[in-house]
C-alpha cells in the first residue's frame, strides 16, 4: 500500500506539531506506528480515502462525533444554510435556546445546558462544580476524562504527570471500571472529603451494575454522580448510558 504522501506530509509535521496531530488520540501512534494512513483527502458515509488515493472504512468516525457518516446530505444542507447567515456574531444564537431545550428533553439529568469546546473542558466543569456545590475536594475517577491538570495527577506515570502540582495527586483517586468492591473502600475511607464520582460508562457493564451502585455509593456519601459521555452518548442511545441503563 503507497502512503507515500501521508509520510512526507508527516515528517513535514512532526517538526512543526507536538507529536504531528492536534489531538492525542488522533496521532498515529494511537493506532499503529507505521503502516497507518496519516491524512485524509475526502470523506463519505463510512469510507474515508488518504491523501495517497487508498480506501479505507472507517470504523473511527473522527473518534465517535461523526454518528451519521459524513457528508451527510441533511447535515450538510444545515451548514450550508447555517454559514450563509453567518456562524459567529457579538449576540447570542436562537439555536443555542432550541438545541439546549431538546438535550434536556432527551438526557435524564438534564435540567440546564452549557456547551463546551472540548470533552476535557466539559469533565472539568462538572468536576469544578461538584467541589462547589459539596464544598469537598475528593474525586474518585473511573476512566479517562482529558488532559487538564485534575486528571492528569492521578496517573502513576512521572513523565505524563510532569508538570502537575503534587498535592493534586492527593486530590484525585483512579477506580477500575466494574470494580465495585475498589469503588466502596475509596469512597468510605474519603467520605468526609468526597466531591464526586466520575464515570466513563462502557457499553459493557452487565446492564449497569457498576453505574446503579456508583449512584448508590454517591447518595450514600452526599457526592456528586458525574457520567462522562463524551463517548457514549447518543451513540448507546439517545439519552446516552443515562437512559439505556436506567442510571441518573
Amino acid at each position: 500500500m503507497n502512503l507515500s504522501h501521508s509520510e512526507h506530509l508527516y515528517g513535514k509535521a512532526t517538526a512543526i506539531i507536538p507529536g504531528a496531530a492536534q489531538t492525542i488520540s488522533k496521532r498515529p501512534g494511537s493506532f499503529l506506528p507505521e503502516g497507518w494512513p496519516k491524512y485524509f483527502d475526502r470523506a463519505s458515509g463510512t469510507r474515508i480515502w488518504d491523501v495517497d488515493g487508498n480506501q479505507f472504512t472507517d470504523f473511527v468516525m473522527a473518534l465517535g462525533p461523526i454518528i451519521l457518516g459524513y457528508a451527510d446530505d441533511r447535515i450538510d444542507e444545515a451548514v450550508k444554510r447555517q454559514v450563509s447567515q453567518g456562524v459567529l456574531s457579538s449576540l447570542q444564537s436562537p439555536l443555542e435556546i432550541s438545541v439546549s431545550e431538546q438535550l434536556i428533553e432527551c438526557v435524564p439529568s438534564a435540567e440546564m445546558v452549557r456547551f463546551f469546546k472540548t470533552g476535557a473542558e466539559a469533565t472539568s466543569c462538572a468536576v469544578r462544580l461538584a467541589r462547589a456545590v459539596t464544598g469537598r475536594e475528593t474525586v474518585l475517577s473511573s476512566g479517562y476524562a482529558g488532559w487538564h491538570d485534575w486528571w492528569v495527577a492521578k496517573l502513576d506515570d512521572p513523565i505524563q504527570s510532569r508538570g502537575v502540582p503534587k498535592f493534586l495527586r492527593e486530590k484525585t483517586i483512579d477506580v477500575a471500571f466494574d470494580d465495585i468492591e475498589n469503588l466502596r473502600q475509596l469512597a468510605a475511607q474519603h467520605a468526609d472529603d468526597l466531591a464526586c464520582i466520575i464515570v466513563e460508562p462502557r457499553a459493557i457493564d452487565h446492564g449497569g451494575r457498576f453505574l446503579a451502585v456508583a449512584r448508590e455509593i454517591a447518595d450514600t456519601h452526599g457526592a456528586i454522580l458525574v457520567f462522562d459521555e463524551i463517548v457514549t452518548g447518543f451513540r448507546l442511545g439517545l439519552g446516552g448510558a443515562q437512559a439505556r441503563f436506567g442510571v441518573t
